[in-house]
C-alpha cells in the first residue's frame, strides 16, 4: 500500500479568493491516506487558513513588493528540508518557483493556470510569454482550468500539447445547494468577486444604472473586497444607486448569499473557470456572465443563464431585465444550472483528476 503522496502547493498569497478557496476545499476533501499537503505562501496568509480542517503546514516567505530574489534561497532550503514528492505552483506569480523546485530535486513539478491578470487579460504580454518558455524545461506538466486556457498555453505560448491537461474546477454540490424558497418584494442579483479591475464591477454598476431608469423592484449585492472598492463605492454614490447596490464586503462563506438571491451576475473581462459561477449554479441560480475564458463551457444561453460581451453594460442590463420581467424563467434556468453542476461540475471529479495526475508521475518514477 502506498504511503500518502506529499504535495507542496506554492501560491502567491493565501487569501479569500477563488483559487485559494479551491485549494482549501480540495485539501479538506481528499483523504489523508491519499495526499499529505504543505502550503508555501510567497507573501502572507490570512484567516482563510483557519478553514483548513486537516494538519497542513503553512510556510510564509514574506516576499517584498516587486523583485525580491531573497525568497528563492529560502524556498530552496525549505524544499530540501520538507522533501515533497510533488510541487504544484499556481499562476504566473509562482512560475519561477518551478526552477527552484527542480534545483531542489523535487521529482514532479506541476504548474496550473487558473486565469489571467487584469493588466494582461488576453495573455499576450511578450515578456511573460518569454518567461513561460524559459521556465518550461523545469515543468513536468501543466494544468489549464478551462479549454480556453489550455489552448492558449499550446498555441500562443507554444508548449507541447502532451504536457498540458484540462482539469476544470469543481464545486461541492452537497454543500452548495438550493435553499428554501422565499417570498420577497424585490428581485435580487448577486455578484461575488474580488473588487478588482479584471472583475469589472464598473460595467455591472453601469448596467444597474440603465436598469434603474426603468425598474424599481431590484437590488444588487456585491460581495468581495479589493483595490477597486473606493472607486466602485464612489461610482454608486455618483449614480445615486445607494438604495439599489449594496456592498457586502468580504464574505468567508457565501452560501447564504447564493440561497437568498435570484440571479448571479459576473462581469469579468478575463476568467478561467470561476468558482463563484460553479457555486451559484450548484445553488440553483441562473448565471449572467461575460463570454470570456472558460465561462461559455459552463453556461448554456437560454438554458442555465445568458452570456454577454465583456464591457457591454447595455447588453448586460438587457439580460438582467429579462429575468426581472420573467422570474419564472429565472427559476427554470436555475434548476437547469443545478442539474448541470450535479452532472458535470462536481468537485470530486476534479479531485480524482488531480490524484490521477499526481500518482501517475509517481508510478512513472
Amino acid at each position: 500500500m502506498h504511503t500518502p503522496l506529499h504535495v507542496c502547493h506554492i501560491i502567491y498569497r493565501l487569501d479569500f479568493g477563488g483559487l485559494e478557496k479551491l485549494l482549501v476545499e480540495m485539501i479538506n476533501r481528499i483523504p489523508e491516506n491519499a495526499l499529505q499537503h504543505t502550503i508555501i505562501v510567497l507573501t502572507e496568509s490570512t484567516s482563510i487558513a483557519t478553514l483548513i480542517d486537516k494538519p497542513t503546514p503553512i510556510h510564509c516567505l514574506n516576499k517584498s513588493r516587486g523583485q525580491d530574489l531573497s525568497i528563492f534561497p529560502q524556498l530552496f532550503q525549505l524544499l530540501r528540508r520538507i522533501k515533497p514528492q510533488v510541487v504544484h505552483t499556481y499562476n504566473l506569480a509562482t512560475l519561477e518557483c518551478q526552477c527552484v523546485a527542480r534545483l531542489a530535486n523535487v521529482r514532479t513539478r506541476i504548474h496550473a493556470e487558473h486565469g489571467r491578470d487584469a493588466s494582461d487579460p488576453a495573455g499576450t504580454n511578450r515578456k511573460h510569454r518569454l518567461l513561460r518558455r524559459l521556465v518550461d524545461p523545469c515543468v513536468s506538466h501543466y494544468v489549464g482550468v478551462s479549454r480556453d486556457i489550455a489552448d492558449w498555453l499550446t498555441t500562443y505560448i507554444g508548449l507541447s500539447p502532451s504536457k498540458v491537461s484540462v482539469i476544470r474546477n469543481g464545486v461541492d454540490t452537497a454543500t452548495y445547494r438550493p435553499g428554501q424558497a422565499q417570498k420577497r418584494s424585490d428581485f435580487r442579483f448577486l455578484n461575488v468577486a474580488r473588487l478588482d479591475p479584471v472583475k469589472d464591477q464598473n460595467t455591472l454598476i453601469k448596467a444597474c444604472r440603465i436598469l434603474a431608469a426603468k425598474h424599481a423592484n431590484f437590488r444588487l449585492t456585491i460581495a468581495g473586497d479589493g483595490p477597486a472598492r473606493s472607486a466602485l463605492t464612489k461610482q454608486v454614490d455618483d449614480d445615486r444607486l445607494q438604495d439599489r447596490v449594496h456592498f457586502a464586503g468580504q464574505v468567508a462563506s457565501p452560501l447564504e448569499l447564493y440561497q437568498s438571491h435570484d440571479v448571479f451576475v459576473l462581469s469579468s473581462i478575463a476568467e478561467g473557470t470561476p468558482m463563484t459561477v460553479l457555486e451559484a449554479m450548484a445553488c440553483g441560480l441562473p448565471v449572467i456572465a461575460t463570454q470570456v475564458g472558460g465561462i461559455p463551457a459552463l453556461v448554456t444561453p437560454g438554458h442555465s443563464g445568458y452570456l454577454v460581451p465583456a464591457r457591454d453594460p447595455v447588453r448586460l442590463a438587457a439580460e438582467m431585465e429579462q429575468y426581472l420581467l420573467a422570474p419564472d424563467s429565472a427559476l427554470a434556468h436555475g434548476r437547469h444550472a443545478r442539474a448541470t453542476a450535479l452532472e458535470h461540475l462536481d468537485a470530486h471529479q476534479a479531485d480524482q483528476a488531480y490524484l490521477q495526475l499526481y500518482q501517475g508521475y509517481r508510478d512513472l518514477a
